[in-house]
């Protein structure tokens, strides 16, 4: 702590405090990192702080090569920034709680390296938490295809925990599908994501582009370490809840987002493995019903899935 009030007094004298700290998490998303640093430039213009954590040594020289780019960007930008090359994967929560650390501007935006930011779209968000304090705040994103994705969800449940999630390719036959919206509760806000013209409050917003003030992160704490890709943000907006902060859905700042680029570039297996390990850390606080529920779904599928060779 004493370290922590010696920079923040540093900066005070010596240098004009960042009004938002940007925090990205990188791995194996080098090539799209450069184009997110460039849309920076339009998406605000207000003093910034970049910090970056590359979680992805294995990409070795190719990586330090499409680094230098975006170090170049950096540097032309002249923002303030932090690099923290890491010597292994240490998980995405980790590795952001370590760029919050070392953040010193007056509010935080989380971001994932295959963000393409629209115009003003950061001081969009920006503006909502200084007039809305005691806020969170996720922008609509839309997909390379310029589809709506939905990023707001409620908080995990029994359903959540034994519900099919496409997204990390938990093998689910199609013909189930239909009854998606009923076994899988964050489908039931992708059509208030698709049609809304208005800010609303959500539940639980995406981790992947969220802005809130710094006071905000440091009265609610840092992301749950033990959760690595399922229900991390619920964990976190449950505490928030607690600590009278609410989440709030802007659809009038706008992002492009290569959807999930790192856990797709991720080896399946792993993250199968680490969601499942997840899974099951939100099923033990949800009693013994749905720890013995996911049992049998983890079973079924296990059935379903095909043989890892």
């Amino acid at each position: 702590m004493w370290l922590r009030r010696w920079q923040l007094r540093y900066t005070h004298f010596y240098m004009a405090i960042p009004k938002l700290s940007v925090i990205i998490v990188n791995y194996r998303s080098s090539d799209a990192l450069e184009h997110c640093l460039r849309s920076l430039h339009v998406a605000t213009k207000a003093s910034l702080e970049i910090i970056l954590i590359d979680n992805s040594p294995e990409e070795g020289a190719q990586n330090r090569m499409v680094l230098g780019g975006a170090k170049k960007v950096l540097q032309a930008g002249g923002w303030h920034s932090h690099y923290f090359p890491q010597a292994d994967n240490i998980g995405y929560t980790k590795a952001a709680n370590l760029g919050a650390r070392h953040a010193l501007g007056e509010a935080l935006c989380f971001l994932n390296p295959d963000m393409i930011l629209e115009a003003h779209s950061l001081d969009r968000l920006l503006a909502w938490v200084e007039l809305h304090p005691r806020t969170a705040v996720g922008p609509r994103e839309r997909n390379a295809d310029g589809r709506i994705v939905t990023t707001a969800f409620p908080f995990v449940t029994r359903r959540y925990v034994w519900g099919a999630n496409l997204l990390y390719r938990f093998p689910w036959p199609r013909p189930w599908h239909p009854t998606l919206p009923w076994l899988v509760p964050p489908y039931q806000y992708a059509r208030r994501c698709r049609t809304a013209t208005e800010p609303f409050i959500a539940a639980v917003l995406s981790g992947s582009c969220l802005v809130m003030l710094a006071d905000v992160w440091r009265t609610v704490g840092e992301w749950h370490e033990e959760l690595t890709y399922f229900g991390l943000e619920s964990e976190w907006f449950k505490r928030a809840r607690d600590a009278g902060v609410t989440a709030w859905y802007l659809p009038a700042a706008e992002v492009f987002h290569e959807h999930a680029l790192s856990i797709r570039r991720a080896d399946h297996w792993r993250v199968r493995d680490e969601a499942d390990r997840n899974r099951r850390w939100h099923a033990r606080r949800l009693g013994v019903l749905t720890l013995a529920g996911l049992a049998v779904i983890f079973w079924i599928e296990r059935q379903l899935r095909p043989r890892r060779h």
